[in-house]
């Protein structure tokens, strides 16, 4: 669990002996995000997109650069018979040499009082 940005790997996801448990394998990176939000009739479409190349430590560097792309599409709009209820669709994909292929969904609903 890492403090400041999510692109720092947290020890949890390392593959290093147990007694270096807390030791950062990666905290040299480079980054950029980007995103757009369109919003239509009390509904919203978002896209984020993250591309991160990660170098390891300095004292430890990686061989050879790995590179992830982190993508996020999300779909939200109120109900239309209860407006203070509103749906939220998610989808991610996220791919490339650092931590592989993954994928993932979500559908939250929250109501407001």
């Amino acid at each position: 669990m890492t403090i400041g940005t999510p692109l720092i790997t947290s020890p949890v996801f390392t593959n290093r002996t147990p007694e270096m448990q807390d030791y950062l394998e990666n905290n040299s990176l480079r980054a950029l995000t980007a995103g757009i939000i369109y919003e239509f009739d009390e509904k919203q479409v978002s896209i984020r997109l993250t591309y991160a190349r990660n170098f390891g430590t300095i004292a430890l560097p990686y061989e050879q650069p790995r590179d992830q792309l982190y993508s996020l599409i999300g779909y939200n709009y109120y109900s239309r018979r209860y407006k203070d209820l509103m749906f939220s669709w998610e989808g991610a994909f996220d791919t490339g040499s650092h931590f592989g292929n993954n994928i993932g969904l979500l559908f939250r609903m929250r109501k407001t009082f």
